[in-house]
């Protein structure tokens, strides 16, 4: 397997082999992307409610949900309370696709992940 997807991106991405239809995009932002392992999102694929787990206790008082389109355009912005463990996040609204959720804190990326609309 070559390391570099067709476009020269890295073909491996946090860990997992992009195996899908679309090649790696590489990340949506500039900023710093921080450790995520104390995030998970599911059910992904979703029919448009999607929950937001922290699995740990969030040392971070600023959090926001940015969710984009393949285009890149923002569809969802949303700042969320660091106290919960669990946050529901719905895109019901939008069309069926695939979405990119990203959780800040200040200017640091915590965590990203690819989300599929069914």
């Amino acid at each position: 397997l070559p390391s570099e997807d067709l476009s020269g991106n890295d073909r491996i991405l946090e860990g997992r082999v992009d195996i899908g239809a679309y090649e790696n995009i590489g990340p949506t932002t500039t900023l710093p992307i921080m450790d995520g392992t104390d995030f998970h999102v599911y059910p992904n694929p979703c029919s448009g409610l999607l929950v937001l787990e922290c699995r740990e206790e969030s040392e971070h008082n600023d959090l926001v949900v940015r969710i984009s389109n393949v285009r890149g355009e923002m569809v969802k912005e949303e700042k969320i309370d660091a106290v919960k463990k669990l946050i529901p996040v719905d895109i019901s609204n939008q069309p069926d696709g695939i979405y990119v959720l990203i959780l800040t804190s200040g200017q640091s990326v915590l965590f990203r992940q690819k989300i599929i609309k069914e």
